[in-house]
């Protein structure tokens, strides 16, 4: 009788990037979920290698990360995002779908591998079924990893004397935290764009199911490799440059596209927003375009739908003046995954060229069921959800 009183651990969670991990571990104490620990630890070097690459994640060392804090346990999962798997929406027979889950998974390995040009016995797969009424009849969304990247990461940890005990996918761990913010009508549809350093997932919900998810061109390192290349620095300082000051619409900014090379000392601070929205200009305008496409193509499928509302997650996220950007373009609420204020500069009201003196804070989102004692920025979003995803499932 007093079960419902004795504290759960969710497994220690890690979402490797390619700019850092994430690791947090959440406590059931009861009906709330609050946080037990969380690490958070960059991978970027101060200077980039000669071949412009980065190391590829050292997973031994997650597992050296296990035993700091208060994490407790040895129980592992991941997080994982594109390219570490693939996502496919399918449609299957009523019959089909209506067999065992192991008899529908391995319908769907012959399926995916045929899309990855791949083997069956290579992948394991999972599924979700799709929202009814699908103009083209795909029914079934499914996800498939490489069995053989498992293993390696399962012995990985096994060396360590660790249990990698669960895989999410950051799709389904944001859409499930997100699912905290507000509760969405099964006609609603919203979405979730993922800026990563290196990549970008745009996953469209209808309702509470994940109904397309597609990666795009955009990402973090790619706009600060523009601005490197712009502002004849090194790409630490062109970083430094994005996250300080970050965007803003001027008219200099409208007009040149691709503006020549400035010489930052040349510049005064309240100039460089609008330097850097133009450098940016053309990136930013076909990420609206493929975010617009991908819309379009759910909205083509399913009728009786209104897009509501659009949030951010990942760290190119909290470029400062990038969700009010994209309100402004895709004409639709833009909000960042998080339940802390969002400092950014507002542009309503000024005229062409001026910035504001201080950043505007904007207070969060209320949450419906917020998470007690818990800060959550966009870039630790998926992490978490993939904590409350396992503890909600014991």
């Amino acid at each position: 009788m007093f079960s419902r009183f004795r504290s759960r651990n969710s497994v220690i969670t890690f979402d490797v990037g390619s700019a850092g991990i994430r690791a947090f571990q959440a406590t059931a104490r009861g009906s709330h979920l609050v946080r037990r620990d969380a690490l958070r630890l960059e991978l970027l070097p101060s200077q980039r290698p000669a071949d412009g690459e980065l190391p590829q994640p050292d997973y031994s060392r997650l597992a050296r990360l296990a035993g700091q804090g208060s994490f407790s346990g040895s129980d592992i999962g991941l997080v994982l995002s594109p390219p570490n798997v693939r996502f496919c929406a399918l449609r299957l027979p009523k019959k089909a779908l209506a067999q065992s889950p192991k008899r529908v998974r391995e319908a769907l390995a012959w399926e995916v591998a045929r899309e990855m040009r791949t083997e069956a016995h290579e992948l394991e797969v999972r599924y979700w079924q799709l929202p009814p009424r699908h103009q083209q009849g795909l029914n079934v969304m499914a996800v498939a990893l490489p069995i053989e990247r498992a293993i390696a990461w399962h012995d990985v940890f096994a060396r360590e004397r660790l249990r990698l005990r669960r895989i999410d996918v950051s799709p389904c761990a944001l859409v499930h935290i997100a699912g905290r913010i507000w509760s969405p009508e099964e006609n609603e549809l919203w979405g979730i764009l993922d800026l990563g350093f290196h990549s970008t997932t745009f996953t469209v919900v209808l309702g509470r199911v994940p109904t397309y998810i597609r990666s795009l061109s955009a990402s973090s390192d790619q706009w600060t490799h523009r601005l490197a290349d712009a502002f004849e620095v090194n790409h630490a300082s062109a970083e430094q440059i994005k996250r300080t000051h970050g965007i803003q619409p001027t008219e200099r900014g409208i007009r040149a596209s691709q503006p020549d090379p400035v010489p930052s000392e040349l510049m005064n601070a309240q100039d460089i927003p609008g330097v850097v929205f133009g450098l940016l200009r053309e990136p930013l305008d076909n990420l609206v375009y493929e975010i617009n496409r991908c819309l379009a193509y759910v909205l083509q499928n399913f009728s009786d739908v209104n897009v509501t509302r659009l949030l951010l997650a990942g760290g190119g996220a909290n470029l400062r003046g990038f969700a009010e950007y994209l309100e402004l373009q895709l004409d639709m609420p833009v909000d960042l995954l998080s339940n802390q204020r969002r400092g950014a500069g507002a542009t309503s009201g000024l005229a062409a060229g001026e910035t504001p003196a201080l950043p505007v804070e904007l207070p969060p989102t209320p949450w419906e069921r917020p998470l007690v004692n818990t800060t959550i920025q966009p870039e630790e979003a998926a992490v978490i959800g993939g904590a409350i995803l396992d503890l909600e499932a014991q």
